[in-house]
């Protein structure tokens, strides 16, 4: 699942890809390069795709006013604006340049550790979580094989949940016999086990315990779990991560509006070891409708400490709800390879009530670094 800042995301880079190189190839002057609307994420990222629109009539190029007149002639570099306030700059904008516009000012509306996300389903905490199902089909006969796993991360001690079905083109369960092997770090063999259908109903279990019974060492990392079945050559693997996060909630909040309008909620963390941390929360109305998600990363050093989640006026000002509010989904994780994340937390935490002039009279511009 895909959040929907992703692909607002794609749609902006395109278009100021697009836009930076039309006025190189409208006007005579260089544009300066521009500052990125730097985001604070974890090292999850996928390519952006890049889309062309033609230029307008090529025999009566755009001409930009100078921005700089008179400008002294010496070796000292002059600084020139961004490609987007040289688009402002235009007064007889394209449908290219008012669009850039439009996205560039709802992509950098909320400061860089804040995203507005309109139902619990484009929850990009829970989006996290979402588990990777699987398919595969055999080319020959049309047959699919699809797997998953009930979580994509696991502490020690828990029971990973494993599946595997079988099916024709049409969709009707294949009975057939399911084995696999489990790796770790891709170099390890662990064990191998095979599937029980107990209810007949073509969909094939397993429950793999992680408390390191039978001699197991089920260490954090990466576990490939390879699947084949004996009625179909078509084979697949899914992939969980073993966790050993190093932090955990001790049970308090706290909350507070900033005088630039900031919902600022207070966790309290355990730390067991110094690392750098990543945390992610999603607020809600008390009534549970979506408003908004937000992120921090610091390094901690072991003890308690209270780690600060800011929720920017204008998110809550787009959202039309009224306090209190509800900290409901919490995500907290030891950044490192891969990173290593607790389950996800229900924290069921509901802010006080303040009046909605403290986010209304807010300055909608700011971008504060958090």
């Amino acid at each position: 699942m895909q959040a929907k800042k992703t692909s607002r995301l794609l749609i902006f880079s395109s278009l100021l890809i697009t836009g930076v190189v039309a006025f190189y190839l409208w006007n005579p002057d260089p544009i300066a390069s521009s500052h990125a609307h730097a985001h604070a994420s974890e090292p999850e990222t996928s390519p952006l795709k890049t889309t062309h629109s033609s230029p307008p009539n090529a025999t009566e190029p755009m001409q930009l006013k100078p921005l700089i007149e008179n400008a002294p002639h010496d070796t000292e570099t002059i600084e020139t604006d961004s490609p987007i306030e040289r688009i402002r700059a235009i007064q007889n904008k394209t449908e290219l340049h008012q669009a850039l516009l439009d996205d560039h000012q709802q992509f950098t509306r909320y400061p860089a550790y804040n995203q507005r996300f309109e139902s619990e389903d484009s929850d990009p905490v829970m989006a996290r979580y979402a588990v990777d199902e699987r398919s595969t089909e055999n080319p020959e006969d049309g047959s699919q094989l699809t797997i998953w796993s009930d979580k994509k991360y696991y502490l020690k001690g828990d029971q990973a949940k494993l599946y595997a079905t079988l099916r024709d083109q049409e969709g009707r369960p294949i009975q057939t016999q399911f084995m696999a092997q489990v790796i770790y770090n891709e170099q390890t063999n662990l064990q191998t086990f095979s599937f029980e259908d107990t209810n007949q109903d073509g969909l094939y279990e397993y429950a793999l315990n992680l408390n390191g019974e039978n001699g197991q060492s089920w260490q954090a990392g990466v576990y490939k779990v390879l699947i084949v079945n004996k009625a179909n050559p078509v084979s697949d693997a899914l992939t969980f991560i073993i966790s050993q996060p190093d932090i955990e909630l001790t049970g308090q909040f706290r909350d507070t509006v900033s005088s630039k309008g900031e919902l600022i909620i207070e966790a309290e963390v355990r730390v067991d070891r110094e690392n750098r941390y990543y945390l992610q929360a999603s607020l809600y109305s008390a009534n549970q409708i979506a408003i908004g998600a937000t992120q921090q990363s610091l390094q901690l050093p072991p003890g308690k400490h209270w780690v600060k989640l800011a929720f920017d006026a204008a998110l809550i000002k787009d959202s039309g709800e009224s306090s209190p509010f509800l900290l409901k989904h919490l995500s907290l994780a030891k950044v490192s390879l891969p990173i290593q994340r607790a389950p996800i937390i229900e924290t069921e935490y509901f802010t006080r009530e303040y009046p909605e002039e403290l986010f209304q009279a807010a300055d909608q511009t700011k971008t504060t670094e958090f």
